[in-house]
């Protein structure tokens, strides 16, 4: 999602409060109600920024700064043979990830008189 309010001043400036949010579902948890009844609820992670730009008519706004960064490690192994004692490594792996995005929001301002 992203907000956006502009104001326009008499020397025909803009001026942007511009408010980028990121959400991403985690988990959901299923908890338990009176009568048997469930219901799940979502745990969410949420990510935003604020920020004021003043720009002039046809300029370009870029916007970066909501970094998010994964990292982890993934085991694999070939069945039976991973599980075997001393020599059960040699069929084993371990993959490592990294991964870095950052969000970046490019806006164009025009002035549309009538």
């Amino acid at each position: 999602m992203i907000g956006i309010v502009p104001y326009i001043n008499d020397a025909g400036e803009i001026t942007l409060t511009v408010t980028p949010i990121i959400s991403e579902l985690n988990s959901l948890d299923t908890i338990a109600l009176a009568g048997g009844n469930t219901i799940q609820l979502p745990t969410i992670d949420l990510r935003e920024m604020s920020t004021t730009v003043k720009v002039k008519d046809d300029e370009v706004v870029v916007i970066g700064g909501l970094i998010k960064r994964n990292e982890g490690v993934q085991d694999k192994q070939v069945p039976l043979l991973g599980s075997i004692p001393l020599i059960g490594n040699l069929f084993k792996s371990k993959t490592k990830t990294d991964e870095k995005t950052e969000l970046v929001v490019i806006i164009h301002p025009v002035l549309v008189s009538r």
